[in-house]
Protein backbone atom coordinates (compact mmCIF):
# COMPACT_ATOMS: atom_id res chain seq x y z
CA UNK A 1 0.00 0.00 0.00
CA UNK A 2 1.16 3.54 -0.66
CA UNK A 3 2.06 5.50 2.50
CA UNK A 4 -1.13 7.63 2.47
CA UNK A 5 -3.52 4.73 1.96
CA UNK A 6 -2.64 2.92 5.18
CA UNK A 7 -3.67 5.74 7.59
CA UNK A 8 -6.76 6.45 5.48
CA UNK A 9 -7.81 2.80 5.60
CA UNK A 10 -7.22 2.68 9.36
CA UNK A 11 -9.18 5.89 9.90
CA UNK A 12 -12.04 4.69 7.72
CA UNK A 13 -12.19 1.37 9.57
CA UNK A 14 -12.24 3.12 12.93
CA UNK A 15 -15.03 5.46 11.77
CA UNK A 16 -17.12 2.50 10.56
CA UNK A 17 -16.64 0.67 13.86
CA UNK A 18 -17.63 3.77 15.83
CA UNK A 19 -20.74 4.28 13.70
CA UNK A 20 -21.70 0.64 14.18
CA UNK A 21 -21.32 0.85 17.96
CA UNK A 22 -23.39 4.03 18.12
CA UNK A 23 -26.18 2.83 15.85
CA UNK A 24 -26.59 -0.68 17.23
CA UNK A 25 -29.01 -0.61 20.17
CA UNK A 26 -28.08 -2.21 23.44
CA UNK A 27 -29.46 -5.63 24.14
CA UNK A 28 -32.66 -5.42 26.16
CA UNK A 29 -31.11 -7.26 29.08
CA UNK A 30 -28.36 -4.65 29.44
CA UNK A 31 -30.61 -1.88 30.68
CA UNK A 32 -32.72 -1.69 33.83
CA UNK A 33 -35.09 0.95 32.43
CA UNK A 34 -38.45 -0.82 31.93
CA UNK A 35 -39.54 1.59 29.17
CA UNK A 36 -36.33 1.04 27.20
CA UNK A 37 -36.61 -2.73 27.60
CA UNK A 38 -40.25 -2.63 26.53
CA UNK A 39 -39.36 -0.62 23.44
CA UNK A 40 -36.57 -3.00 22.45
CA UNK A 41 -38.62 -6.12 23.11
CA UNK A 42 -41.67 -4.79 21.31
CA UNK A 43 -39.57 -4.09 18.22
CA UNK A 44 -37.83 -7.47 18.31
CA UNK A 45 -40.99 -9.47 19.00
CA UNK A 46 -43.47 -7.19 17.20
CA UNK A 47 -45.70 -7.00 20.27
CA UNK A 48 -49.25 -5.73 20.04
CA UNK A 49 -50.34 -2.85 22.32
CA UNK A 50 -52.16 -5.39 24.52
CA UNK A 51 -49.03 -7.53 24.82
CA UNK A 52 -46.98 -4.43 25.72
CA UNK A 53 -49.40 -3.68 28.56
CA UNK A 54 -48.99 -7.24 29.84
CA UNK A 55 -45.18 -7.20 29.66
CA UNK A 56 -44.60 -3.80 31.30
CA UNK A 57 -45.47 -4.86 34.89
CA UNK A 58 -43.12 -7.83 34.58
CA UNK A 59 -40.28 -5.56 33.44
CA UNK A 60 -40.98 -3.11 36.29
CA UNK A 61 -40.75 -5.93 38.85
CA UNK A 62 -37.59 -7.28 37.29
CA UNK A 63 -35.51 -4.08 37.62
CA UNK A 64 -35.02 -3.99 41.41
CA UNK A 65 -34.33 -7.73 41.47
CA UNK A 66 -31.61 -7.44 38.83
CA UNK A 67 -30.06 -4.48 40.63
CA UNK A 68 -30.05 -6.44 43.91
CA UNK A 69 -28.21 -9.29 42.20
CA UNK A 70 -25.71 -6.91 40.60
CA UNK A 71 -25.05 -5.17 43.93
CA UNK A 72 -24.84 -8.34 46.05
CA UNK A 73 -21.24 -8.50 47.34
CA UNK A 74 -21.60 -12.17 48.34
CA UNK A 75 -21.89 -13.23 44.71
CA UNK A 76 -18.75 -13.84 42.64
CA UNK A 77 -17.95 -10.95 40.27
CA UNK A 78 -18.56 -13.03 37.13
CA UNK A 79 -22.14 -13.78 38.22
CA UNK A 80 -22.88 -10.14 39.01
CA UNK A 81 -21.32 -8.88 35.74
CA UNK A 82 -23.22 -11.31 33.51
CA UNK A 83 -26.66 -10.60 34.99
Amino acid sequence: MPPMKKPFTLLTSAACLLAFLILVPAAPSQTTDPAAKLQALSQQLKLTPQQKMQVLPVLKEEGPKVEAIKNNPSLPPTVAENS
